[in-house]
């Protein structure tokens, strides 16, 4: 498996119309999650995007799953994604790295 860092690219939305799409956004993300692909997602501190670290065979694969997410899907966001390796990690995440 390889590794990957989505950066989130949001528009910038008014706040209402924003907080419309989050919660199909984060319930994509917790799709993700369930099948093991996303290891860790969330926004940033200013709300302008987030980051997401995914685990998948191939960048293909990983930009297919973020592709689908719905706030992708309505035009209103999109993913910078790369891979890194990760050579420094915890005890806690060695199973995500087998």
């Amino acid at each position: 498996m390889k590794f990957f860092v989505a950066q989130r690219v949001q528009k910038h939305l008014p706040e209402q119309e924003a907080m419309q799409w989050f919660p199909k956004h984060g319930e994509y993300m917790q799709y993700g999650v369930n099948q093991e692909i996303v290891l860790l997602a969330g926004p940033m501190p200013d709300a302008d995007g987030g980051f997401t670290i995914l685990r998948a065979e191939s960048k293909e694969q990983a930009e297919t799953f973020l592709a689908q997410d719905p706030m992708v899907c309505a035009g209103l966001q999109h993913y910078e994604v790369k891979e890194f390796i990760p050579l420094s990690k915890s005890p806690s995440v060695e199973k995500w790295c087998e």
